[in-house]
């Protein structure tokens, strides 16, 4: 698998390897990326669901809503370089 994006393949990359014709309905739906590389790179691990039991769900997702918090609380200019 190629990927375009730095730091290891996008989220559709991983779903559309995983996923078959005879897998039936892809979930979550495979797409393409927010355009902000820090939640793209926490939904990625959205392509982990498909293999965890339905007990892990929950870790995933308050990892992720975490994630995704701290992302929305994250200092903007922090990420701007001013030189």
């Amino acid at each position: 698998m190629t990927s375009d994006h730095p730091g290891g393949p996008s989220f559709r990359d991983i779903i559309e390897e995983q996923a078959t014709d005879d897998d039936g309905p892809v979930f979550p739906p495979v797409t393409d990326g927010t355009g902000d590389a820090s939640v793209d790179g926490l939904t990625v691990r959205l392509a982990d669901l498909h293999g965890l039991g339905t007990d892990e769900h929950n870790a995933l997702y308050t990892g992720l809503h975490d994630g995704l918090l701290a992302e929305l609380n994250a200092d903007p200019s922090a990420d701007h370089d001013p030189s």
